[in-house]
């Protein structure tokens, strides 16, 4: 008795999973739950019309799945905090130097005789 790759859907016609039945079922013995079509590659979420494998989420579904992001690890949100900080330390350091000459060249000309 060999045996076939078939698919269980719910009540409402989406993809619950992959069944074995056998080969030699009627049409008629298969349940209603079971479609032997295999589903359309591609789809989000696979639902049987009665005739064929649709998407069975919207657009708008497919968008927030594609647009998706993993939230941070606690790694990753540490990381890229201590490389904001050390961009705020370079940039603080380069404003003290940019400081710093400004009193030598004020110095300077005080030295020699005022402003």
């Amino acid at each position: 008795m060999s045996q076939i790759q078939a698919y269980r859907i719910d009540v409402n016609g989406f993809f619950v999973e992959p069944v074995l039945i056998s080969a030699d079922l009627p049409p008629e013995q298969i349940p209603e739950d079971i479609v032997k079509e295999r589903p359309t590659d591609g789809l989000f979420k696979a639902k049987w019309t009665g005739e064929q494998w649709e998407e069975g989420l919207t657009n708008q579904e497919i968008g927030k799945i594609k647009n998706w992001q993993r939230p941070q690890s606690e790694p990753e949100i540490t990381g890229r905090q201590l490389v904001e900080k050390e961009l705020q330390i370079l940039q603080l350091q380069n404003e003290n130097k940019v400081l710093g000459q400004s009193i030598v060249n004020l110095e300077l000309r005080l030295s020699q005789g005022g402003l």
